[in-house]
């Protein structure tokens, strides 16, 4: 209600709309929430240099939207919009790799990781997620590793994931089940 009178207050006023569209995205009405997104892309001042974190925002927040509908191809189309303002944020790479897992392509899932790895620098803004320095790349090579088979590669960046998400149950439930496998393989070559 206050942002949405906000929104009528400043109509041109990109911030105060991207707010509005998050405040939608937090109650997962993707939906809106991509809508107003899109309209803040559309504001005559989200070209200035003064709105670059709201235009990068926008673009993974819809992503974002895109990944909890399920539609990963808008995600990749987003996340790319993103890379081509500004290449140096991690988010938007490790994004990728999520759609890209989530679309059984864990080759091209892998190299966004990377991707994201060598190109990423801390911005310390708040377009940039704290994950993003933290469990986030390694909890996803651990994901790719073991959907390729490669479960002792698997196991070390669930490890490393761990040391900064030690209670996040998916992740050890993830580490146990590619422990279990490594386990019964090396059994199997004796």
């Amino acid at each position: 209600p206050l942002l949405k009178l906000a929104c009528e207050e400043y109509p041109e006023d990109s911030h105060i709309h991207l707010l509005y569209a998050r405040e939608k995205l937090l109650y997962h009405r993707y939906d809106e929430a991509i809508e107003e997104y899109q309209r803040v892309l559309l504001m005559p001042d989200i070209k200035t240099p003064s709105k670059r974190l709201v235009l990068l925002d926008a673009h993974y927040q819809i992503a974002q939207c895109f990944y909890g509908i399920g539609d990963y191809w808008e995600v990749l189309s987003y996340c790319q919009d993103f890379i081509y303002i500004d290449p140096t944020y991690r988010d938007p790479y490790f994004l990728m790799a999520e759609a890209y897992i989530s679309l059984k392509l864990n080759t091209l899932a892998e190299s966004a990781v990377l991707a994201g790895l060598k190109y990423g620098v801390r911005h310390n803004t708040w377009v940039e997620t704290a994950n993003a320095w933290l469990g986030w790349s390694d909890h996803l090579l651990g994901i790719i590793y073991y959907n390729l088979d490669d479960y002792l590669l698997s196991l070390k960046h669930f490890q490393k994931a761990l040391e900064h998400e030690p209670n996040d149950v998916s992740l050890l439930q993830q580490y146990n089940s590619a422990l279990q496998v490594a386990y019964n393989n090396a059994l199997q070559r004796q």
